[in-house]
């Protein structure tokens, strides 16, 4: 006998193959977004970086300013910076330094050339050491505070603030220029841990600091395939997301201006992520993806599972009840009847159905008993006229057969042998009628006790 499959499991098998295809479908999609949202994510992390150093060589501003006003008035660095005294400068400044924090300090006298430099201490400067050239000493030496970032003659880099150093009689004698320093590693691993980024400062487009390990003088084209591009768009203002390649590996970059004096762009900030974080959340999220794609699918398995269970309940039962019907057992109670749906429809029809054919059955059992009684009275009534019509014609045959013999005699009695020899003939035929009539009866009977057999076999 074939096996059959239910129709369950061809309803659960569908239904896997509609939710393989429709988490396949999903789980790409949501992955794809996953991979382009974490991408936007840590570029915006990327942005505030940048946004957040930027912001800190604010401070660095602010601060070199304040402190070299502070410091520009004192006393005694009046007095001494008059009297061009190093050992007495070095003597006051560079507990100054310190106590503000600052990295370096210069002193000048009235005409930019440098008196002593803190942060080289015992140092003495050579006459013509002049410092003149830069923007905050300029506006020093003409009584203005000024704070910029540009480029210095001993240190590359560096926030400078410049303040003018005025006699009593208010005659600028010098200046004071106060500031941090941009152009060492130092500054770049305070923003790393600050930020949680690498970093990267640049002098135009040349690396003054760096958290990367690489050569000096590297220059941002080196690591970009748009380097160029990138460059001038951020000399015009902009901040750039890009993907940058230094060694083996690949990092998400945030590149935006170091903006100097008159807004005018020196440099560049670049902060960088490697790319394999991003990897690894994509990674994280797919297994959890994947995850949660695994539990929904074999919670909706479940479900389904549970819900044709008991949709097809009742169609199992009146799928047995049918085959209880059609091997002849009509003896079973109506089935339970527990929905007002289709299903419910559908038992409720299987229980007349039965009831109906118990009904017909039972009529059908008592029509065959009638059948069956009434053609044995018709046999038996068949077999008494046959008997009685045979005995008849066989008493006319010999009276025939006497007139017969006697009409040879005289011609007189020819009438009534004609009569008698015609009787003969119609009880002849009326015997072989009522031969017919018998052998009827008799096929009605069989048939009679065949249907009365096959009744037997329901049950009721």
């Amino acid at each position: 006998m074939e096996k059959k499959t239910g129709f369950l499991y061809k309803i659960v098998a569908v239904v896997i193959i509609a939710i393989l295809a429709l988490s396949i479908f999903i789980s790409t999609f949501t992955i794809f977004r996953v991979h382009n949202s974490l991408q936007e994510s840590l570029y915006s992390q990327l942005d505030k970086a940048y946004g957040g150093t930027a912001h800190l060589f604010d401070i660095y501003k602010r601060n070199a300013l304040g402190f070299a006003r502070d410091i520009a008035v004192n006393p005694d660095l009046v007095a001494a910076c008059a009297a061009k005294d190093h050992a007495a400068l070095f003597e006051l400044t560079t507990p100054l330094v310190e106590d503000a924090g600052l990295e370096y300090m210069v002193i000048t006298d009235e005409e930019g050339y440098v008196i002593i430099r803190t942060h080289q201490p015992g140092v003495i400067p050579s006459p013509d050491d002049s410092i003149a050239n830069q923007m905050n000493v300029q506006y020093a030496l003409r009584g203005e505070s000024f704070v910029t970032i540009e480029q210095g003659k001993v240190v590359f880099l560096s926030v400078r603030a410049g303040a003018p150093i005025k006699d009593e009689t208010g005659k600028v004698i010098g200046a004071c220029s106060t500031g941090y320093v941009l152009s060492e590693n130092t500054i770049a691993q305070d923003i790393k841990k600050t930020f949680d980024v690498d970093c990267a400062l640049y002098l135009k487009d040349t690396i003054v600091a760096s958290t990367f390990d690489v050569p000096e003088n590297s220059r941002f084209q080196d690591f970009s395939g748009k380097g160029d591009e990138i460059v001038a768009r951020v000399e015009k203002g902009e901040l750039v997301n890009d993907i940058t390649f230094i060694g083996q590996t690949n990092y998400l970059t945030a590149v935006g201006p170091l903006v100097g004096a008159g807004d005018e762009v020196v440099g560049m900030i670049e902060v960088s992520m490697e790319e394999s974080v991003l990897e690894s959340e994509t990674n994280r999220m797919i297994r959890d993806i994947l995850l949660g794609t695994a539990v929904i699918m074999a919670v909706m398995l479940l479900v389904t599972i549970l819900v044709f269970r008991r949709l097809l309940g009742p169609i199992g039962q009146i799928a047995g009840r049918l085959f209880q019907v059609a091997d002849g057992d009509l003896s079973g109670e109506s089935m339970p009847v527990t929905s007002r749906d289709e299903l419910g429809a559908l038992v409720q029809a299987g229980n007349e159905m039965q009831d109906k054919l118990r009904g017909l059955v039972s009529d059908v059992v008592m029509a065959a008993d009638r059948v069956a009684t009434s053609s044995e009275e018709l046999d038996a009534s068949a077999q008494q006229m046959e008997q009685r019509a045979f005995d008849i014609t066989e008493h006319i045959r010999s009276v025939s057969d006497e007139v017969e013999a006697l009409s040879t005699r005289e011609d007189s009695f020819y009438g009534v042998r004609e009569s008698l020899r015609k009787t003969k003939e119609e009880f002849l035929v009326m015997s072989e009628t009522m031969t017919e009539i018998s052998r009827a009866a008799g096929e009605l009977s069989g048939l009679s006790e065949e249907l009365s057999e096959a009744t037997k076999s329901f049950k009721l």
